[in-house]
């Protein structure tokens, strides 16, 4: 299904599009060229909570063009939906693939993370045909000064900035200072840059296969993502479900007005029909219509 022809809304206000890499590939590439801006956004569960408990997130999502991102967005989009996304559109895999297949030169700055991170994907990202890193920053040494920080990156005069500060301090940073930047496209990519220079490690494939990275993420990572994958799981589990209930008393709504439409129409008919009798039993008498 093509960019922007439907979406998905998993936290009752977050439109999630129903897309492929390869659309993402070619709605970046056109946002190059024509210099128009595009936010992008990779909507997980984490993502999904942050913004259902806070409206300034949720509203600052609304100027992305968000993608689905892990199995708990499959598993919403079935029980919602009845039907799958068409792919996991997760950041780490697809951000590289888009740099990639763009088919046009494109200069990157590269922003967030820790310095060796950055330094590190930055020159992994470079070996990329038709990519040129034009500059980097960490994240740690930004907050002092952003407008340094925004003056630095234009200085550049990159085509896409990759921002990574996490869930969801990046999104709210692009929503707040995206239209200062004089690139045209801006995408948030969380721990990227850390898995680029290696400093996390990924799952093995056959885990990324089965769905079940954030497996491996959390017995890495147990007392940063204890709470991401527990708590904040079956807080998203539990919004899914309401928002599933909510539809089903919608229906239940629907079907009570029928009935008692329907209802009213059969009164009204026998009342017709009785006022009919008499009339007519007055015009013949000794006459019942049968």
């Amino acid at each position: 299904m093509g960019v922007g022809n439907a979406d998905r809304s998993h936290d009752r206000g977050l439109g999630v599009h129903v897309t492929s890499r390869f659309d993402v590939v070619s709605k970046v590439s056109d946002s190059v060229l024509s210099r128009k801006k595009l936010y992008l956004a990779f909507a997980n569960t984490n993502l999904v909570n942050y913004a259902n408990r806070s409206s300034a997130v949720k509203e600052a999502l609304r100027r992305f063009f968000v993608v689905n991102d892990g199995v708990g967005m499959q598993i919403a989009s079935l029980l919602l939906y009845a039907r799958k996304f068409p792919e996991n559109l997760n950041g780490t895999d697809l951000v590289p693939f888009v740099l990639e297949k763009c088919g046009v030169k494109v200069k990157v700055f590269l922003f967030g993370a820790r310095p060796d991170s950055v330094r590190q994907a930055a020159a992994r990202l470079n070996s990329i045909e038709h990519v040129y890193i034009c500059g980097y920053r960490d994240g740690y040494s930004c907050w002092s000064d952003v407008s340094e920080v925004i003056n630095e990156i234009n200085a550049a005069e990159p085509d896409i900035v990759l921002v990574a500060l996490g869930n969801p301090v990046q999104e709210l940073w692009i929503a707040r200072y995206g239209s200062e930047l004089v690139a045209p496209v801006i995408v948030g990519v969380g721990a990227l840059f850390d898995f680029l220079s290696g400093n996390q490690k990924r799952a093995p494939l056959y885990m990324r296969r089965l769905r079940s990275e954030w497996l491996h993420r959390l017995i890495c990572e147990p007392r940063r993502l204890w709470r991401r994958y527990t708590v904040d799981i079956l807080q998203f589990g539990l919004t899914v479900l309401l928002k599933d209930n909510e539809r089903m008393r919608d229906l239940e709504l629907m079907l009570g007005r029928m009935t008692l439409e329907v209802e009213i129409l059969r009164e009204a008919l026998e009342l017709a029909r009785a006022n009919d009798t008499i009339a007519l039993s007055r015009s013949f008498p000794g006459e019942m219509p049968r």
